[in-house]
């Protein structure tokens, strides 16, 4: 059966994080972190409200998962730090726009703000770690040199289970 996709891009969610990562300081916002904190934000979304956050397919890569779109737009950083927001030209106009989640859908905002206080002091790798886990999403698909399509139930699976660690215990 197919999810419902809210109105996002892979984009929309990478310019969030960004943006949260220069309000509060953070520095080590390489690709590798900012494709996984979309990735959590996504699985997240998924097991919370059985929603897509964006069309995009997630696929497994080597170093985990990776939306191919963010890892394109941003590689050129390497192991650096990203200082530029994913860009949405319009081909028809010329004018570019920098997406970002819009501020009075509560239910995204939430999602993606508890992903980024849960996981912003983390490293790219160590979040690469964390996708690597025995029971992750990942290692149900990937195939040494072969890039796969992650499923979602693959996802929502995980996700729950990283939810269950983060929420208060009464």
């Amino acid at each position: 059966m197919e999810k419902e996709i809210l109105e996002y891009s892979a984009s929309h969610i990478a310019n969030y994080f960004l943006w949260k990562a220069n309000q509060d300081g953070v520095k080590n916002m390489t690709p590798m972190k900012l494709i996984k904190l979309v990735y959590f934000a996504y699985a997240w979304n998924l097991a919370i409200f059985d929603k897509r956050l964006f069309a995009e397919k997630v696929e497994a890569w080597r170093h985990g998962p990776v939306i191919p779109s963010i890892y394109h737009e941003f590689k050129r950083f390497g192991n650096s730090a990203i200082d530029e927001y994913a860009v949405k030209l319009e081909l028809e106009t010329g004018s570019v726009s920098y997406p970002i989640i819009n501020n009075k859908d509560q239910n995204t905002l939430r999602i993606v703000d508890t992903v980024w206080k849960k996981y912003k002091q983390k490293s790219g790798l160590e979040l690469s770690d964390i996708t690597h886990q025995e029971d992750g999403a990942w290692n149900k698909v990937y195939d040494l040199g072969k890039n796969a399509e992650m499923r979602d139930e693959d996802m929502i699976e995980r996700a729950k289970k990283a939810i269950l660690e983060t929420t208060p215990k009464n």
